[in-house]
């Protein structure tokens, strides 16, 4: 969905079916949540979205938890050594959240135009 795209949806539906915008919204980020999640084949990778309530632009972030480097466990889906993190973030510190960015997921709607455009 495209940003505008975004936000007419939610007044359409908040109009049609008398529920909060802010009710949504969350929906939203929630379902792009999960299908950032499939698409990474990570169920436990912790993934959030945020949409720009007034833009309808939304940002995509990774979120790893900083371990010692000496732990014992380190899990890579959800944990970082902290000499990794501090590769890109060198003020980090043991026990912090590091976020990263992920590219934007292509809407289903998007990739079907491409195709139906592709000559056969």
């Amino acid at each position: 969905m495209m940003n505008k795209e975004i936000l007419l949806v939610v007044e359409a539906l908040s109009n049609e079916k008398g529920v909060e915008e802010e009710i949504i919204f969350q929906a939203i980020e929630a379902a792009l949540e999960s299908a950032t999640r499939k698409r990474l084949a990570l169920d436990d990778v912790d993934v959030r979205v945020r949409i720009d309530r007034r833009t309808g632009a939304y940002s995509t972030i990774r979120r790893w938890e900083v371990v010692a480097d000496e732990a014992e466990a380190c899990n890579p889906v959800f944990q970082m050594r902290l000499a990794d993190a501090r590769v890109h973030h060198p003020e980090v510190a043991d026990r912090q959240l590091r976020r990263t960015g992920l590219s934007r997921l292509n809407p289903p709607e998007r990739r079907l135009r491409k195709h139906a455009q592709m000559p056969t």
